[in-house]
């Protein structure tokens, strides 16, 4: 008798051993914006997905400090550190910033200023020319700049650089140039 309940205690003890959990959400530091669809993994093999707008659930952990590996098209992989106490965690914020030096709101605020506007492009294996690209870059001023399928690690800078571009082409040429924009 004494070692079936010596069994059931140990038993009853492993089964609520692995029953916390970290619930929160993964956030871009340059946008604010959850990132979708990132991986984050607390071993090597037991992760999970973000949904689209970055939240996750890992769940069945136990007391003690977990490492918890990021990883998400576009951004550097990042690691840290989450200590679980007790209870659950359930508003756990995760900001990832990625490096947008080459492509940022600011570049495209100065190359505004030096009269050199960029529409960055991302494209397919190679860059594409069309016949109207140099009529619109002349009416507007502005340069298209086609990395092919090279500049997909930073879309997120890309789409900042390109926001600011367009803000400006509102400002100064209201919304025609929208029409004669190449649609890709």
């Amino acid at each position: 008798k004494t070692f079936c309940l010596t069994f059931l205690t140990t038993l009853t003890f492993a089964q609520g051993a692995d029953t916390l959990k970290i619930s929160g959400k993964v956030i871009s530091g340059n946008s604010g914006e959850g990132i979708p669809d990132a991986t984050i993994m607390i071993t090597r093999t037991k992760g999970i997905k973000c949904d689209s707008l970055g939240h996750f659930t890992i769940e069945n952990l136990s007391e003690g400090q977990h490492k918890l590996s990021f990883s998400a098209f576009g951004y550097d992989n990042k690691d840290t550190l989450l200590s679980i106490s007790g209870k659950d965690i359930s508003d756990f914020t995760w900001t990832i910033y990625t490096d947008c030096s080459q492509f940022s709101i600011e570049r495209a605020l100065r190359d505004i200023q030096a009269k050199k506007p960029l529409i960055l492009l991302q494209g397919g294996i190679a860059p594409v020319v069309y016949t109207t690209d140099k009529a619109f870059e002349s009416s507007y001023k502005i340069f298209y700049n086609d990395f092919g399928c090279v500049a997909g690690d930073r879309q997120e800078c890309l789409i900042a650089y390109n926001k600011t571009i367009f803000d400006y082409l509102d400002k100064t040429y209201g919304k025609k140039w929208r029409k004669e924009i190449r649609k890709d």
